[in-house]
This record gives C-alpha cells, sequence and structure tokens, in this order.
C-alpha cells in the first residue's frame, strides 16, 4: 500500500479511536487480560483500526476468536460509527453459527450504544469492557 500510494502518514498517534460515553451503562471486565479460551467461540474480542489512506480514512471493525488468534469478521467503512462493529459481530455471529460467547471490546460509545446491545442480546452474546485508552 505504501508503494502504491496508498497510505499518508499520520500527523500525529492518536491515544485511542473511541472515546467512552459517561452516560452510557457500562459491562463488567469479565476477561481481565486473560486472552487464552479452551475451545473455539467462548471468548471473541472486537476492536476498531484505523487506517489513513491518500484518499481519506478507512476504518476497519474485527471480531477475533481467543482461542486461536483467527480473525472471523471484520467490516469496514468510512465513518466508525456503531453500524460498523454491529456488522463485524453479525458477520461473526454468521460465519460460526453460534451463540452465547463472551464478546470483551473497549467502552466506545459504539460498543455501548443501544443497538450493539441489543444486537449481542439477540445472540445471547455476554458483553465485556475493557476500561478507557490503550492497554486497560
Amino acid at each position: 500500500m505504501k508503494k502504491g500510494g496508498l497510505l499518508k502518514a499520520p500527523a500525529r498517534r492518536p491515544q485511542s479511536l473511541t472515546r467512552a460515553d459517561a452516560a452510557a451503562q457500562k459491562a463488567e471486565n469479565l476477561i481481565r487480560r486473560n486472552f487464552t479460551a479452551a475451545a473455539s467461540n467462548q471468548k471473541w474480542l472486537t476492536d476498531i483500526t484505523q487506517v489513513t489512506c491518500a484518499d481519506g480514512k478507512l476504518y476497519i471493525a474485527t471480531v477475533l476468536d481467543c482461542y486461536n488468534g483467527e480473525i472471523v469478521s471484520l467490516a469496514m467503512d468510512d465513518s466508525m460509527k456503531k453500524g460498523l462493529c454491529v456488522r463485524a459481530f453479525e458477520g461473526a455471529r454468521q460465519s460460526r453459527d453460534v451463540r452465547s460467547m463472551i464478546l470483551h471490546s473497549g467502552r466506545g460509545s459504539q460498543f455501548t450504544s443501544a443497538a450493539f446491545r441489543k444486537t449481542l442480546a439477540r445472540y445471547d452474546a455476554v458483553q465485556s469492557m475493557s476500561g478507557t485508552g490503550p492497554l486497560l
């Protein structure tokens, strides 16, 4: 991508992409930095990554299985609204056809939104959240 001129150097390194919604309901941190699982589809992790391109920013939401580190699903968009995260989770859920997993994320507004929580509830997924900022 660099050779093709598709990447643009960021002006600064962001501390984190999303900000916690202070008024939103939070979920307990069930993972507590234990990113291992005894079997597939027990614990999934999700987050948003920003890629700066020559023609703007691209946001990628991924869902990763803690069992083997496999990326189960991803969704891309030019905005990081809640729909991006909903699409990534629904894609993972459809590709694995499973229910009742723990889904761990940060506390960004996308993950605390009513639409995201409603999607998790539809598939009996248990939400887990870490703190805000990097590595919390």
